[in-house]
């Protein structure tokens, strides 16, 4: 079944992102994740941004990732083909400058009848800038507001933050509008993934040197890692059933050794990844031959005016 278009009849999704990380400022890593969302909710949905970043900086970012002004001038559209899913993309984008732990920056996004049920999710960065308790302390702060200014609310708003410390999330509280029925915010645990991250390395030492091979950019000479996709059709797949070894063993021909192949995603959008090396074709409920639109998923570098990749290497050669 084709998933990318389950929400294409779906009601749009408005969401508030409150703060900033500094890297966006560069403009790819936000670009990439603009696209990712627009290809995930349905037309018409949209992304404000409240931060402290002034307009003007903000609007060179959006210029920088080529995003379209909208008319009037108020805000940008992201319209562009996901990567991914091969999917038309189209998200707004609007930005407000503020704090979002004041009460006077945040109230007019929320307060009065014509912001009831304004966004449907909210999206609480940390500030990095300050200490990982204080982080925190201002997570807390930012949903305690949330939970008040939207207590006409009828809906309930979805709440994604960051927190420093596991403590956090057992005294954090969000927006309340189902009959007194505690939602507790989602909390992405940097320090925990980290300390995951670290252990996972020291439990199983000789991965670390293909992880490195990776995604240790040091040197530009070595090309930047990047999740890739190739069309089955320039492997000459279409039409077989070929086992996954043999696949992985073509994109290594293909790519002069820069690639490994980790899974697929089917013309209708489904992806699949680990597939057991004598997996025929496309391992569905009902194996099948690999058809146009199919693509093999892997990890690669990408060479700038250095090593390229071979082309017109079959699966047959």
């Amino acid at each position: 079944e084709d998933s990318t278009n389950t929400a294409s009849s779906a009601s749009p999704v408005h969401i508030l992102v409150c703060g900033w990380r500094l890297e966006w400022s560069d403009g790819d890593p936000l670009n990439r994740r603009l696209v990712d969302i627009a290809s995930r909710v349905p037309k018409g949905s949209s992304i404000t941004f409240l931060n402290e970043l002034d307009h003007a900086s903000f609007t060179e970012t959006m210029k920088l990732i080529g995003l379209q002004e909208l008319d009037g001038a108020k805000g940008w559209r992201v319209q562009e083909v996901d990567p991914i899913r091969m999917v038309p993309t189209e998200l707004e984008i609007y930005h407000i400058t503020g704090d979002a732990a004041d009460i006077l920056d945040l109230s007019p996004l929320l307060s009065g009848e014509a912001n009831v049920n304004r966004f449907q999710t909210a999206v609480i960065l940390a500030n990095t800038s300050l200490p990982r308790e204080l982080q925190d302390a201002r997570v807390l702060s930012i949903l305690l507001l949330l939970r008040h200014l939207s207590k006409k609310w009828t809906d309930h708003l979805h709440v994604i933050a960051d927190n420093q410390k596991d403590q956090t999330a057992l005294i954090a509280v969000a927006p309340n509008n189902t009959n007194n029925v505690e939602n507790l915010p989602d909390f992405l645990p940097s320090t925990t993934i980290e300390a995951r991250a670290l252990t996972m390395a020291l439990a199983y030492p000789h991965m670390q040197g293909a992880i490195e091979e990776f995604f240790v950019d040091e040197n530009p000479e070595d090309g930047t890692p990047e999740v890739g996709f190739i069309e089955a059709k320039d492997l000459g797949l279409l039409g077989l059933r070929v086992k996954f070894a043999q696949v992985a063993k073509t994109v290594q021909q293909y790519s002069s050794g820069w690639a490994v192949a980790f899974g697929y995603m089917t013309a209708g959008g489904k992806m699949i990844l680990g597939p057991p090396p004598g997996a025929l074709g496309i391992p569905l409920s009902e194996p099948r031959p690999f058809v146009t639109g199919d693509r093999i998923i892997l990890m690669r570098r990408m060479f700038v005016g250095g090593k390229s990749p071979k082309r017109g290497v079959s699966v047959n050669s």
